[in-house]
């Protein structure tokens, strides 16, 4: 196991000073923002992949300081009904392709949420009871059947393409893939591929139990 940081959390310094901030912590590998909502402006991939130069100049600073990347982080709602969800799904496509062309095998991104219902303009968690009122069933198939299944479908096949080998979704609020349940409803459709980037805090948030879940995750 080794020691990596998800560039978001240094968004204010350059990319050099990044890096060699990694270093002074003793951090191996880096976990590099390519999209979404991240304002890490370190490791665009739309920016990289249109400028191989600059790409190629980035993967050296990273080399040169005995670091690795560790994953391409694109966290977002490729789901969302309106153009934020059109934008943040050509930025996850940009992180896939960036991951292949440089040999990074995983994505941390979020499962996204969509409409409870055909026409609704905004994501909808539904966290309540799943089995009344009467509509609940139809709206909850909906969310998976309809809206998540097709896009995963596709994000897997796509990633198999690039050479990506695993998805990592954050176990964050308001997305369909929350806890490990809704992790296995996901996986037992579009495969192996999707996995969980555990994250204690938004479960203790939650008031759910972060050991019990890893063992539930089989860790």
């Amino acid at each position: 196991m080794k020691l990596s940081i998800c560039t978001d959390v240094m968004a204010d310094l350059s990319f050099t000073q990044m890096l060699d901030k990694c270093v002074e912590l003793g951090v191996e590998g880096v976990e590099m923002t390519g999209g979404g909502w991240s304002r890490a402006p370190h490791f665009r991939a739309d920016e990289l992949l249109a400028d191989k130069g600059l790409l190629k100049r980035k993967l050296k600073e990273i080399a040169v300081r005995g670091l690795q990347i560790a994953a391409l982080n694109c966290s977002a709602n490729p789901l969302d009904p309106g153009a934020m969800g059109r934008r943040h799904l050509t930025e996850m496509h940009d992180t896939i392709r960036l991951a292949g062309e440089i040999g990074v095998t995983k994505i941390v991104t979020m499962s996204g949420l969509p409409e409870a219902a055909p026409g609704d303009t905004v994501p909808n968690w539904l966290v309540y009871t799943k089995s009344w009122p009467d509509e609940m069933p139809e709206r909850d198939r909906y969310q998976w059947e309809e809206r998540a299944f097709p896009l995963w479908h596709d994000l897997v096949r796509l990633a198999r393409q690039a050479g990506v080998e695993k998805y990592a979704l954050e176990n964050f609020s308001a997305m369909l893939v929350w806890n490990p349940d809704t992790l296995f409803r996901l996986r037992n459709e579009v495969g192996p591929m999707v996995g969980m980037n555990l994250d204690p805090s938004h479960l203790i948030w939650m008031g759910a139990d972060p050991i019990h879940s890893a063992r539930a995750l089989g860790a």
